[in-house]
């Protein structure tokens, strides 16, 4: 091997280098042998698929964001888990995100915000992602990974048109995407019940269940957490 051909340092670098010289193709194909299997999706990553179809096709637009956060986010709005403990990061990005996130509506808040600083007021997104759950301080088991679905709509619902007015988005909007995505999922009926929701308007929020299973909450943003971040 010469000198200048340090790359040539296996036996298959030299045979690679003779088949060239003879020429590929003058080398018979091979057909490839050996038990192929067949990919599919797990039911889990098909129902997403379908979640996310749905909420396209009513207007929303997904995001794919971070898993890690602040835990000042978390304490702005805890969501679903109010008691579950952040769980710390040992080698984080940065001090911005440096714990997990037990809720997908912190980052989604972020987003309206970055839209609403550059004149877009009207947003309508949506998340498929995971959160992570332990009461535990200092981990002995593996946390609990839930994924979760969660929305955000703000703005008009509709922009001005020759038909019609625009109209601010209001509470009814949401549930009615909510309730087509259960029809389309045939789940049995889901139950839109009245209660106060840490971090949501005391008097526009509701918590949904499916029998005595709590599935989820809708509302109107808290006005303080609305002040904080800039969003009227």
């Amino acid at each position: 091997v010469p000198l200048r051909r340090g790359d040539i340092t296996r036996d298959v670098d030299l045979i690679e280098e003779v088949a060239r010289l003879y020429g590929y193709d003058n080398i018979p194909a091979t057909p490839i042998r050996g038990v192929t299997t067949p990919g599919s999706r797990t039911r889990s990553q098909r129902i997403r698929m379908e979640i996310s179809r749905y909420l396209n096709a009513a207007g929303l637009h997904e995001a794919i964001l971070y898993s890690f956060t602040h835990p000042d986010r978390i304490a702005e709005y805890r969501g679903l888990y109010p008691h579950v403990t952040p769980i710390k990061l040992s080698m984080p990005m940065g001090t911005e995100r440096n714990v997990l996130r037990t809720s997908l509506i912190p980052h989604l808040i972020d987003t309206a915000v970055y839209n609403r600083n550059r004149n877009i007021d009207d947003v309508a997104v949506f998340e498929i992602g995971a959160v992570f759950l332990t009461e535990e301080e200092y981990l002995r088991k593996q946390p609990e990974e839930k994924f979760l679905v969660s929305a955000l709509w703000t703005g008009n619902q509709l922009a001005d048109h020759w038909s019609g007015k625009s109209r601010k988005v209001d509470f009814f909007d949401l549930k009615g995407v909510l309730e087509g995505l259960f029809a389309h999922l045939a789940l049995p009926h889901v139950a839109f019940r009245a209660h106060a929701v840490e971090g949501l308007h005391p008097g526009r929020a509701a918590e949904l269940y499916i029998g005595e299973q709590r599935i989820g909450v809708i509302g109107q943003l808290h006005p303080d957490l609305e002040r904080r971040n800039g969003l009227d």
